[in-house]
């Protein structure tokens, strides 16, 4: 995982700590689950370095992941 980039979270108390915790598990799971039993297609766009810059932020202040605001961004949309 030479690429792998870290994602910085802020934990603004026990609780919210411990819905981050639930919050990761569930996805690590549904990531294993999907891993063998679906099969995923790429999207992708191309964003200026500020756009980019910005949009990391974002997620980052958000404690989110950017494929999880980019997919649903796109379900909603899309619906």
């Amino acid at each position: 995982m030479k690429n792998a980039k870290k994602l910085k979270v802020k934990v603004k108390n026990l609780n919210h700590f411990l819905k981050l915790v639930n919050w990761y598990t569930i996805l690590l799971l549904d990531l294993v689950y999907h891993k063998y039993t679906m099969v995923y297609k790429a999207v992708s766009t191309k964003l200026t370095e500020e756009e980019h810059t910005k949009f990391l932020e974002f997620c980052n202040k958000k404690g989110i992941f950017p494929f999880a605001v980019i997919k649903e961004s796109i379900l909603k949309t899309i619906e």
